[in-house]
């Protein structure tokens, strides 16, 4: 668990269990000096469904001190995230896309003429290349360390 002020005053809360963590953010009272106060805010139709699951997980972990299995959410990007990161790693040690390729699909990439038999994957290499590029260039704006 951790607390940071603003400037402003506000407190914003981290709670995590090392996987998963929940943040708070009050922008009157403290939970510091006493109870406070909770809100929660919803604005427009398209934010409503994803905050009503976030305040659902929310009373759950303040009237049980945990969440089940079934409330903890599911990142469908973190496999792609891998990926990416899997391939920015390779190509800081200098790997090739024909070995980036191999190493990410194995015997899937043809062995002889691996740009024309195996044309879907080196597009595939190549987005994540150029991917990866943009957020080695700057490491801390990417989701990668979101």
């Amino acid at each position: 668990m951790s607390v940071e002020i603003d400037a402003s005053g506000n407190e914003h809360w981290l709670l995590s269990d090392g996987h998963w963590a929940i943040r708070l953010d009050l922008h009157d009272g403290t939970l510091l000096g006493g109870p406070v106060l909770v809100e929660h805010r919803v604005t427009g139709l398209q934010s409503a469904k994803p905050k009503l699951e976030s305040l659902r997980q929310f009373v759950v972990l303040a009237e049980k001190g945990d969440l089940p299995r079934s409330m903890m959410p599911k990142e469908r990007k973190a496999a792609h995230w891998i990926m990416e990161l899997r391939v920015g790693d390779a190509l800081l040690a200098g790997a090739s896309q024909q070995a980036i390729a191999r190493e990410l699909y194995g015997d899937a990439i043809a062995p002889l003429r691996w740009r024309v038999e195996s044309a879907s994957y080196r597009l595939r290499v190549q987005r994540l290349v150029k991917t990866a590029r943009r957020y080695l260039a700057e490491p801390f704006a990417g989701p990668w360390f979101d």
